[in-house]
This record gives C-alpha cells, structure tokens and sequence, in this order.
C-alpha cells in the first residue's frame, strides 16, 4: 500500500488540473468581447452608371447593388434617386440641381430609366446636363453618389419626312424631305441624316449612309444590296456637338422615321448587245457552210449568257441557240449556199430577264461551187 499510495495521489491531481482547465476554458468562452457597431445597410455604390440620348428622351442604364457597404446581402428596401445638374459652357453660370426619383425597370441584368430633357433644355438655353444616381435603403441614406454621365443639350435633327423608296437598275433610291438644320446660340454642332437599313424580320440595322442637312428634297443610292430581298429603310438626324476647343464631342440621334419598305426584285434586262457582226467564213471537213457571229461584251455584273435569233421562213425572229451562250460569238452552220441570212441578239441575266433586240446583221452565203 505504501507503493500505491504515491500513484494514486499523482493521478488524482492530474484529474483535478483537467478539470479545473476544461471550467477555464468554459469561463473564457462566455467572456464578452468588444462591442460591434450595427450594419448601416448602406447599398454599394453604383459605378456602371451609362446615358444615352435619343431625341428628347436621355436612357439611363446601371447594374442595381445586391450587397451593401458590409458585404451583407441588402435586406430592405431600396428607392432610387437620380440627381441631374444642368451646366453651361465657361462663359455661362451653371443652374441649380434637380432630384427625381424615376421610374426603374430592368431588361438583361441592368436596371434602366428615362428622363426627359425637351423642358430643360429650352431653359438652359443649350448647355450639359450631368447625370448621378445613389441607390438609397429605407432609412433613405446611400453609400455615394454615382460616376456621374454627361449628356450634351444641342438641338436635335428634325424628323425626316416624305421618305420613299425608288429600285432602280443597281441602286435602291432613298428620298425623303428635310427641314432648315437647327440652329444654336451658344454650341456649334455639326447636323446629319443617317441611312439605316436592315433585311425585314431582322432587328440588326445598319448604316449604309450618311448626308449633311440641307432644305429640300435629299436622296441617297444604296447599291450595296441584295435583290430578291425585302428590305427597311429608317432615316435618323445625328447631332454632332463641337466643344468650346473645337474638339467633336459625342454624337447623339434624333427620333427614328417609320421604316419603309420595299422589295428589291429585279425587273430590269441587261442592255442591248452591240456591234453585232456576221461574217460568212467557209465550209466545214464535210462539206457543210457557216456563218460567224460576234459582238461586243456586255459589262452586266448578273449577266448569265446570250440569245441569237435568225429571221426564220414565216419572217419573224427565232431562236437558234439551244442553251445560252456564254462568249460573246456564235457559228451559224445551219445555213443553204445562196441565201441571205439577218440576225440579231439579246443578253440575258441571272434572273432570266431579257434585253432588247440588238441591231440587225445580214450575211449572204455563196451559191456551192
């Protein structure tokens, strides 16, 4: 027992310093520490914000925050502000801001809304207006404003009127009517239309031309097209605004005309072949005559070959090629010794339309020797 009694005293006192450590810990865990200031659920600020202008209507676009200034997901709701602050070039003093809380929708991720400029503009008498935007929570406080967007107040293209379509042999004829340019007291800015066209049924438009603004009747030949194809023609002004350095500014367009349609089918024959000549040129191996057509070639970027016609017995022109004929030359082997032969020729086209008639050619074959 004397050997025991030391052993079981050294383990008893281990036991008693596990449990004293284990309520150490537990008195250690309870103990409160530093105080930690509420999340202010102050939204994140917008940095994306983009403007656009069309007309009289300014398009604003932005990505909404999902977190907050913490990192914690926004858990109330949010309103949206928009500050817009009218500006003038140096000479002019600037005008007080305006807040407006405007409509916001969203299409494709991005938050939008819509301001229009066409009051503003005429009390500013043609300056700049900037644009910021704070994304506010309920207590209606934001982390900051915006990157802030400019866009410029010179007037607007008129709409174009009277627009019509004309086909011509290559060319579609784009004419529509415009009004005097605009004029601007305190900005210098360059005015346009700009063409715009896109297959029917299809929303990509491109722009095929573009023409300065003059009174009256303006028109513009778009032969970059397509025939057998419907197409849609929009005539859009185009602002271009010249800063006070004399630097060109970003440009911005007016309101769209309604498109415009037409087909583009192709009704018009290639022209009349010309120089045609007929040469009666000997006899072949076996015996048989002939007689040699030529003509100039027809410079028709669709031309697919040719016709050669021979007045016939009953007196009217008929045809004596089989197959179009590709090279501007024909021999004529069906010919009798001692009779006289009128020719003439037509070009043909892709789409099987058919040019007139080209003059008359005679060729007299020599009696048989």
């Amino acid at each position: 027992m004397s050997f025991l009694t030391p052993l079981l005293m050294q383990r008893r006192l281990l036991f008693l310093l596990s449990i004293l450590s284990l309520l150490m810990v537990l008195a250690a865990c309870g103990t409160p520490g530093a105080p930690q200031p509420p999340s202010l659920q102050l939204p994140k600020r917008v940095d994306d914000l983009k403007a656009v202008r069309k007309g009289d209507k300014v398009y604003l676009s932005w990505t909404m925050p999902t977190e907050t200034t913490d990192g914690l997901g926004i858990k109330s709701e949010t309103k949206v502000l928009i500050t817009i602050c009218p500006q003038q070039w140096e000479e002019m003093p600037d005008s007080p801001c305006d807040n407006k809380e405007p409509k916001v929708t969203s299409a494709l991720g991005r938050s939008q809304a819509v301001d229009d400029i066409s009051s503003v503009k005429s009390k500013i008498n043609l300056g700049y207006l900037s644009y910021t935007l704070n994304v506010k929570n309920s207590r209606g406080r934001s982390a900051a404003a915006s990157n802030a967007v400019i866009i410029y107040l010179a007037p607007s293209v008129p709409l174009a009127s009277n627009v019509k379509l004309n086909l011509e042999p290559d060319a579609i004829r784009v004419q529509w009517t415009s009004s005097e340019p605009p004029v601007s007291k305190y900005v210098r800015a360059m005015y346009a239309y700009r063409v715009l066209r896109n297959v029917k049924g299809e929303s990509k438009r491109i722009a095929i031309g573009q023409l300065p603004v003059t009174a009256g009747t303006e028109n513009f030949a778009d032969k970059d097209f397509v025939w057998e194809k419907t197409y849609e023609y929009h005539i859009v002004g185009i602002t271009e605004v010249v800063a006070p350095d004399g630097s060109m500014l970003p440009e911005f367009e007016g309101d769209d005309t309604l498109p415009v349609e037409i087909i583009a089918h192709d009704v018009f024959p290639p022209a009349a072949p010309e120089a045609l000549q007929a040469v009666f040129s000997g006899q072949l191996e076996e015996g048989k005559r002939f007689i040699d057509l030529t003509w100039s070639t027809n410079q028709e970027n669709d031309l697919a070959g040719y016709n050669v016609y021979r007045r016939g017995a009953s007196g009217g022109m008929e045809r004596i090629n089989p197959e179009l004929v590709k090279a501007p030359a024909f021999r004529d082997a069906n010919v009798d010794p001692g009779k006289s032969y009128r020719y003439s020729v037509t070009a043909v086209d892709l789409r099987g339309n058919e040019s007139k008639h080209s003059a008359v050619t005679t060729e007299q074959v020599p009696n048989q020797q």
